[in-house]
């Protein structure tokens, strides 16, 4: 069973197209790896210099820019106030260790492209069999939601629950729903629904 979100999400749906026969079923949540590019040029590009600036400068801008984490934070998700204390403080305080940017840094610059996104499995997944739950906010202005509706409509045996009024954090910020579907969907994978 593979659980996966944002960067995990194309992991995952990698996983489950290189090595199908071990992968049993599969949850996403807002996963990354479904969009040909963002949907402005302007931003795709921007994104793609941004992501291109050397180490020497890319770092220290993300250790600055996560002074402002909780800002950031709040921009990712519909309500903030939905968020579990110890869950942003755990949050701010992965972001602002030293090398807190660095996986999103290096994520960013094997992915986005000067005029596409590079991990872009949109057309592929038709091919993954396993059966699969897309767990997506309505209002992720992140990813965005149209991937996950698109793929679903694509793979065989793929089930999306597109929740109202949630951002990109929609297992935290609807998480008693998000459980009630996962164990929903793990059951029926075992047989058990």
């Amino acid at each position: 069973m593979l659980l996966g979100g944002a960067p995990c999400g194309d992991a995952a749906l990698n996983l489950a197209l290189s090595h199908a026969p071990l992968v049993a079923g599969m949850i996403l949540v807002a996963p990354g790896g479904l969009t040909p590019a963002l949907k402005s040029p302007w931003a795709q590009r921007a994104a793609w210099y941004a992501s291109r600036l050397p180490d020497a400068m890319l770092l220290p801008l993300g250790r600055f820019a996560n002074r402002f984490v909780r800002a950031s934070l709040n921009s990712m998700v519909k309500d903030p106030a939905t968020l579990p204390e110890p869950v942003v403080e755990e949050f701010v305080r992965l972001a602002r260790e030293p090398r807190g940017t660095l996986g999103y840094t290096r994520y960013n610059q094997a992915t986005i492209g000067r005029d596409r996104i590079l991990n872009d499995l949109s057309d592929r997944v038709a091919e993954i069999d396993a059966p699969a739950l897309f767990f997506h906010g309505a209002e992720d202005p992140l990813v965005d939601p149209e991937g996950s509706r698109r793929a679903t409509a694509a793979m065989p045996d793929a089930r999306l629950v597109m929740v109202p009024n949630c951002g990109h954090w929609a297992q935290v910020e609807q998480h008693d729903r998000f459980m009630a579907e996962a164990v929903h969907f793990l059951m029926e994978v075992d047989g058990l629904n």
